[in-house]
């Protein structure tokens, strides 16, 4: 378990938390909870594959039915290319990296379901037709029995959006986010009870994970509610100990 004032090398490992020191000046367990989604995203309903239309943010369900690679003449030297399909069409899922390099050359064999979502793009390869693609799309693979719910779970997830800066991507801010959310305990609640109650406030352990893995929009607006009491209550502490 790990506490606000732990520092981050500790919980996350030297590597990670060089990375969040040198960008982000984030070096404990309380600087990374308080460094808040600056907005969030919503992966949205379903969309078919025959009804995709370019620049569209999409989330689709469909079957893997082709995995190939290629190599590049020009940086980065490699694509690795999959074909899903929903019935009622088709759409190419492309990766640019290293051979190997990603888990979907290992995750999304042929007969694979699953969920994917990004930005709609057309391309037209050398033999002349277009074809709709997603770049690097996330994706999440999903067991026939569970597919149809798992899907609608997927679809309403709320996404949050770390500010950011360069050498440093958003998915390791969430991820390090999440592990120290996992392992955070913290001691009685430092807002008195009095205020909580007259003031229907959730608690701050609660607040935390409303902010950072809201299951819905009420539960983030509840955690956000409480975490400007508490922005607010510092600043009074602080000007009553001036005066």
């Amino acid at each position: 378990m790990t506490n606000l004032g732990e520092p981050l090398r500790k919980v996350l490992g030297d590597k990670t938390a060089k990375v969040l020191e040198k960008g982000l000046d984030l070096s404990t367990v309380g600087d990374l909870l308080h460094h808040y989604p600056r907005r969030y995203a919503h992966r949205g309903e379903l969309t078919p594959l025959s009804g995709l239309q370019d620049g569209e943010h999409v989330t689709v369900m469909a079957e893997v039915v082709k995995v190939q690679g290629r190599s590049l003449t020009r940086s980065p030297g490699y694509v690795l290319e999959i074909t899903v399909t929903d019935g009622t069409g088709q759409l190419k899922l492309s990766f640019f990296g290293r051979k190997g390099s990603y888990k979907a050359e290992h995750e999304l064999s042929p007969g694979t379901r699953g969920l994917f979502a990004g930005k709609i793009s057309t391309y037209v390869p050398r033999s002349g037709k277009a074809q709709r693609q997603l770049t690097h799309p996330q994706y999440k693979v999903v067991a026939e029995k569970t597919a149809e719910q798992a899907a609608q779970e997927w679809a309403d997830e709320i996404i949050p959006i770390y500010p950011s800066t360069k050498g440093l991507d958003i998915e390791t801010i969430g991820k390090s986010v999440q592990t120290v959310l996992d392992q955070l305990d913290l001691p009685a609640d430092p807002m008195p009870a009095a205020l909580l109650g007259r003031r229907r406030l959730i608690g701050l352990r609660e607040a935390y994970e409303g902010i950072h893995r809201p299951r819905s929009w009420e539960e983030l607006g509840r955690a956000r509610a409480r975490l400007k009491w508490d922005e607010a209550f510092v600043v009074q502490i602080a000007l009553a100990r001036r005066r």
